[in-house]
């Protein structure tokens, strides 16, 4: 099978689209598909790179687009003529296409595009409705309940990637062919409980000395890390351990004004080792996200790594977290009730141990990346069983940018 995917970003841009996308295109190619990937150079380089064809063949088409969007917290990149071109291209080369996203530049431009050549297209919703400030947010609703729901309705079937952001598209496409949620998974393996040894290289290579609580978090304003620090702050939690932020974005200064004088760490972004690391160095996990978190990867990568995990009911982490057997939701806006459980599990050892093997256990049971793309893999084969006209094999133009390959 032939299978076209179009994604906003892809890695190194770091988000959780970024991973989902990669994962499934890495994951299709090795049960023998062949995924012509078509995104924007934003975070990488513009050119086509070809990854080993040990098994389906996989073709990343990266071009440019302009992210003046997304630095300011909206991740909605610009796209160039050429990004576009290609984008049109796509529809003619693949059995079936898989679109990320129902809002983005590329989705009206695939959707149309397929539908005239008989592609099967489906839609792959990750995100619900995102609260942001003033006027953005009746652009974004604007958006919703046209682009949105034009794109939904013209999809061959729309899937979403948790049952909030399944919400979302019944809400602003009703009468769209909303058939399935295809939760996300983990690579439990990379993302696992570390060893006592492991643990202490972990904290070591770190300097943590303390009981910490980590958040992985880009940071922007809907992903509550300013309110979690001020949180933390107003009820005094230094006291108890420290705070430990990963992530880079728009507020970062102002968070690391914030942080002078208390137990708190900004780490900015960090590559895929220290990762791993702070995962496995530390406690507790947080994700005190305020609004639109369609599934919570990072989350879930936590609890995959046997961590406790305290969040915001800001969207699908009620999905992913069991409450008050692997974790604790609260409501977005009780400081309280948030600050009373990070203290908890800073002071009670065997409380962090037994929600963590219990995430664990989650993780395994539902949201892993074979089950994951299980579920994937069979409706974009009957999709593509549908096709009307058959397209013409990719054979990429390698004068027009260098192949490479890219490490996995």
């Amino acid at each position: 099978m032939r299978i076209g995917v179009v994604t906003h970003y892809w890695l190194p841009h770091r988000g959780g689209v970024e991973v989902m996308a990669y994962e499934q295109t890495r994951r299709l190619s090795e049960r023998g598909h062949d995924v012509h990937v078509v995104t924007s150079a934003i975070g990488g380089d513009a050119g086509i790179e070809l990854w080993p064809a040990a098994h389906g063949r996989v073709v990343v088409e990266r071009r440019p687009a302009t992210d003046v969007l997304g630095v300011r917290g909206v991740p909605w990149p610009i796209p160039s003529p050429q990004l576009v071109r290609a984008w049109s291209q796509l529809a003619a080369r693949c059995d079936v296409l898989l679109v990320h996203g129902s809002t983005y530049a590329h989705s009206p431009v695939v959707v149309a595009e397929a539908r005239r050549r008989g592609t099967p297209v489906l839609l792959l919703q990750s995100n619900p409705h995102v609260d942001y400030p003033g006027i953005v947010d009746r652009v974004e609703s604007a958006v919703d309940h046209t682009l949105g729901r034009w794109c939904c309705r013209r999809a061959d079937q729309v899937a979403s990637i948790s049952q909030h952001t399944a919400r979302h598209v019944a809400r602003i496409s009703p009468r769209s062919r909303h058939e399935s949620v295809v939760y996300i998974g983990v690579d439990h393996e990379r993302f696992r409980p570390p060893t006592a040894v492991e643990r202490a290289a972990h904290r070591a290579h770190l300097a943590f000395d303390s009981t910490t609580v980590l958040t992985v978090r880009r940071l922007v304003e809907r992903n509550g890390v300013e309110w979690a620090m001020r949180t933390w702050i107003d009820h005094d939690l230094d006291a108890h351990g420290t705070f430990v932020v990963v992530g880079d974005g728009p507020q970062r200064r102002d968070l690391e004004r914030l942080a002078r004088g208390h137990q708190i760490l900004l780490l900015g972004a960090v590559d895929d080792e220290t990762l791993v690391h702070a995962f496995g160095a530390a406690d507790i996990f947080t994700m005190p996200t305020r609004s639109g978190e369609g599934f919570g990867l990072a989350a879930a990568e936590a609890m995959a790594c046997g961590l406790p995990v305290v969040a915001s009911d800001g969207g699908a982490l009620r999905e992913v977290i069991a409450d008050g057997t692997t974790g604790r939701v609260l409501p977005v806006d009780d400081a309280t009730g948030y600050a009373e459980a990070l203290q908890q599990l800073m002071q009670d050892d065997e409380l962090r141990r037994a929600w963590g093997r219990a995430g664990r256990e989650r993780i395994e049971a539902r949201f892993t990346w074979d089950r994951s793309v299980d579920e994937l893999e069979t409706l974009l084969l009957r999709l593509a069983a549908t096709r009307r006209t058959a397209g013409a094999p990719y054979a990429p133009d390698h004068r027009s940018a260098p192949s490479r390959r890219m490490s996995a």
